[in-house]
């Protein structure tokens, strides 16, 4: 009798996101590539699927950027969503051209000499 009543107490649907045409997914293995939804469709399991302009995908799998959290770089842009953690740069002030690296490098070598 209790698995009966765990049993209705556990369903739950899935509740779809509010998506359009135009908003963008992250995809790929590591959910950091950038798909531009153009349409949507379903598969041969009834289940909802995003066409993009990287091909399709289910519509739960992937990140989709406007529900992420809004991110701060090291040079006070705020972004939203997406990879912008990883390009914030190793070290504070440091921008992501090689030229800075080098430049910054170079200012680290004189300072020691």
């Amino acid at each position: 009798m209790l698995k009966q009543d765990n049993r209705k107490t556990r369903k739950k649907t899935y509740v779809l996101p509010a998506l359009a045409v135009g908003d963008v997914l992250l995809v790929g293995k590591f959910k950091n590539r950038k798909a531009t939804i153009t349409g949507f469709s379903i598969d041969e399991n009834n289940q909802p699927v995003a066409q993009t302009d990287k091909g399709d995908h289910k519509i739960f799998k992937p990140r989709i950027a406007k529900l992420m959290p809004l991110k701060l770089r090291a040079d006070g842009v705020v972004r939203q969503g997406g990879s912008a953690g990883h390009a914030a740069g190793a070290a504070p002030g440091l921008g992501s051209s090689v030229r800075s690296k080098r430049q910054h490098m170079n200012s680290e070598m004189e300072a020691r000499q």
